[in-house]
């Protein structure tokens, strides 16, 4: 009875989690029906990426007698990654060549996608700390999740003014690395950077804590 019962609650969670993601791909298509023009299917893509981390995170977060060196090789891929959920909150700039007749449509577009990947990205999230409270007993786990927050918002600009993606680390490491230590050891001459990352970061905490906290005081009040 009790494996019934963690069946129909993971079916549930399942389709909780995949619902927004059909919401937009249906949006998706009926705006190529209604447009007749493939611009924003780029944000299938963004999303799939932003899927991408949620993944890893459920995998490592299911798999808790797993061995250090997969554990941490699983929780480095998921860092790399993880910037590519709320990386989706930035295409809303695309709204500015938005037709005119298809503002509103597009708005809730580009809007839903954007929910998703920040969707994503607390559950993501969430669920990397309370695997490390469950397997090391770390309690202040928020302090982690503060860093990976900012160091995320350091990511975001890099795929969004640099053009950077996660798997450039690997083709193009060099030059990524390169990029970074300029910034690093001239902070006063992009000072934009920063700026950047602090209001960004500071976005996705205030948002990431609010949600969590609610969520953590509601399962202990049921």
């Amino acid at each position: 009875m009790k494996n019934l019962f963690y069946k129909r609650n993971t079916i549930k969670n399942i389709v909780c989690v995949l619902s927004p993601l059909v919401f937009c791909l249906c949006l998706s298509v009926l705006r190529v029906c209604i447009a007749g023009d493939i611009f924003f299917l780029f944000l299938i893509w963004n999303v799939f990426l932003a899927f991408i981390p949620l993944l890893i995170s459920y995998i490592i977060y299911s798999k808790h007698n797993v061995n250090h060196f997969a554990f941490f090789f699983l929780l480095a891929v998921w860092l790399l990654f993880f910037p590519n959920a709320p990386y989706i909150l930035t295409d809303m700039v695309h709204l500015k060549i938005a037709e005119k007749r298809l503002q509103w449509f597009d708005l809730i577009l580009v809007f839903s996608y954007s929910l998703t990947g920040l969707l994503y990205s607390f559950l993501s999230l969430h669920l990397i700390e309370k695997t490390l409270q469950a397997k090391f007993n770390i309690k202040r786990t928020y302090i982690i999740a503060l860093c990976v927050l900012y160091l995320s918002a350091f990511g975001i600009y890099l795929g969004r003014f640099l053009r950077w993606n996660s798997w450039d680390i690997f083709s193009n490491m060099r030059q990524v690395l390169g990029d970074v230590l300029v910034r690093l050891t001239n902070p006063i001459t992009h000072m934009e950077v920063w700026q950047f990352t602090f209001l960004f970061g500071s976005f996705l905490t205030v948002f990431y804590f609010s949600c969590t906290r609610i969520l953590n005081k509601s399962d202990t009040n049921v």
